[in-house]
């Protein structure tokens, strides 16, 4: 069972806020269901699973809420996990973009720029998620993660 099937959601990468909402509420039943203390009183073998099953939970429903571990997951089950070490070419014009930003990081003008971009980046995740272009995903996910990183530097 993959995370999307578990939250009842369809695959996909642009998650509307109802859907979202929807994930939230499936994550508050399952804990419910299947949160460790509610078996402290089974076997032993009865407690792992209760464990596993909830953090299996609480890994789906992270992963499906952020964007960027939402693409990360969906490579995964679609074409292959991004291999961060392996899949290191950037654009130049990305680069050069990247260290302007670096150096005026701590400007406030710089940072609405780095969330402006990353809304486009995540933007064109989708259409290239919707038509399986699965290149053009990888390069969009890279620089939302470089994007990231330096927001939350």
């Amino acid at each position: 069972m993959n995370y999307f099937e578990l939250f009842n959601c369809v695959v996909a990468f642009d998650l509307k806020e109802e859907q979202l909402k929807q994930i939230k509420q499936r994550f508050y039943q399952l804990q419910k269901q299947y949160h460790p203390d509610r078996f402290s009183n089974h076997n032993a073998q009865q407690k792992l699973e209760a464990l596993q099953k909830s953090s299996f939970i609480n890994d789906a429903y992270k992963t499906l809420i952020d964007p960027i571990e939402r693409g990360l997951y969906l490579l995964k089950i679609c074409d292959g996990p991004l291999q961060l070490e392996l899949e290191t070419h950037f654009s130049s014009d990305f680069l050069c973009q990247l260290m302007e930003w670096q150096e005026d990081q701590a400007s406030s003008v710089v940072q609405e720029i780095l969330s402006e971009n990353l809304v486009i980046y995540q933007q064109k995740m989708n259409k290239a998620f919707i038509t399986k272009d699965w290149s053009e995903f990888r390069v969009l996910l890279k620089q939302s993660l470089m994007v990231q990183k330096l927001i939350q530097s």
